[in-house]
């Protein structure tokens, strides 16, 4: 085991943050669907935020890097923060209204958001794989938001929408590149969504007790806890392996919502997050090629 983590295998480290990753995320969506059954989804949104901004702050200041936060684009942080915001304020109104696998299911259609964004908003070529993949995955999102394949039309609405401001997110980290320290990043998204849902707290804040306040915590706590992990997948396999693995997300929702709830999702809601996950994963393999390709020497 020593072995192992000094980094002999460094795929199999990053794939086994990647796993955790997935598992935080179902356990911060699983908070969010309690929560909300009890409090306002703007609530729940303060308390991820706050709570993953003060575990931010000490993670920074663990490791020295408070100084960091001055160096900061605070232009392009404000851009990722607020749109990021109106992502989480989406997916907490949808997860409210929805089964946690119907949900899921719509936030895999980010990808494919992406490859038709791509051209008209980075001018990135997009090929005739991404884009039959992409038209497929859309096949898939209107399988799924029919009314009566869906809990919910109005909350399959809500969580494409909250899907599209994911895939919105994922492009501008692209526009913005990556050279930010992703704590420093998690910080001040925090920082925005917090003074955001600060003004609208007092007109849907609930006193929580003690069960549904150990639930507001553990929102952010797996926020944070998700961050951490997904930066150390990263930094250990590359994304070809650990885009793919998200999709074990599915696999926890689908047995959160059996154990916890008793609900099994629809035959229309499953063939068209089936659709989703493969065109996911054509448009995930095209990346991984485009990628290795070799550059053309310049000058030769």
């Amino acid at each position: 085991m020593k072995t192992l983590w000094q980094g002999n295998n460094p795929v199999l480290i990053g794939a086994g943050f990647a796993v955790m990753q997935s598992i935080m995320f179902a356990f911060m969506a699983l908070f969010v669907k309690l929560a909300t059954e009890i409090h306002h989804p703007v609530q729940a949104m303060f308390f991820r935020s706050f709570v993953c901004l003060i575990l931010c702050a000490l993670a920074l200041y663990g490791m020295g890097k408070l100084h960091m936060l001055k160096k900061a684009n605070l232009r392009h942080q404000m851009i990722r923060g607020l749109v990021g915001s109106i992502g989480m304020v989406l997916t907490f109104f949808a997860l409210k209204m929805l089964p946690l696998s119907e949900i899921q299911s719509l936030l895999f259609a980010a990808p494919i958001f992406v490859v038709l964004l791509s051209y008209p908003l980075l001018k990135e070529k997009v090929g005739l794989y991404r884009s039959a993949a992409a038209l497929a995955g859309f096949c898939g999102i209107l399988l799924i938001i029919q009314p009566g394949a869906i809990s919910s039309f109005v909350g399959g609405m809500v969580g494409l929408a909250a899907a599209f401001f994911h895939a919105l997110i994922m492009i501008i980290l692209r526009w913005l590149g990556r050279s930010e320290e992703p704590f420093v990043t998690v910080f001040y998204f925090s920082l925005i969504s917090s003074a955001l849902a600060l003004p609208a707290l007092p007109f849907f804040f609930s006193m929580p007790g003690l069960y549904s306040l150990f639930l507001l915590l553990m929102i952010g706590v797996c926020a944070f806890a998700l961050q951490i992990c997904l930066t150390k997948s990263y930094t250990y396999a590359d994304a070809s392996i650990i885009a793919p693995i998200t999709y074990l997300n599915m696999l926890w929702a689908l047995l959160l919502d059996f154990f916890v709830w008793g609900f099994i999702p629809g035959h229309m809601v499953g063939a068209g997050a089936a659709i989703i996950i493969t065109s996911n994963f054509v448009i995930i393999m095209r990346e991984s090629r485009k990628k290795k390709r070799p550059k053309p020497e310049v000058g030769a």
